[in-house]
């Protein structure tokens, strides 16, 4: 529909997001710009287990908590309206 706002993924939402610092210690800041809609985080392992998640998120800035996990990779989601992006974490 005209006037609708497109389903952004890939590199279109990249330009959206910034998390830092990678690797970490297990905090991570996500910057989310310009998007202006409620935000789901979610964290799993490479095995798919759901390690954290925090949905309605509201604001530009998110810290993710980590840790308490495991030193390795992790992926990082976030999901809204219209959005979906993926990033990869390193937890040292």
């Amino acid at each position: 529909k005209f006037g609708e706002t497109p389903f952004l993924t890939g590199e279109q939402a990249a330009e959206h997001f910034q998390v830092f610092p990678n690797p970490s210690n297990g905090q991570f800041v996500v910057l989310a710009q310009g998007l202006n809609v409620p935000l789901t985080f979610t964290v799993t392992d490479l095995a798919g287990k759901v390690v954290h998640t925090q949905g309605n998120v509201q604001g530009e800035r998110y810290e993710v908590q980590l840790g308490d996990q495991a030193a390795g990779m992790y992926l990082l989601q976030v999901e809204g309206k219209n959005v979906r992006y993926t990033k990869r974490v390193v937890v040292q």
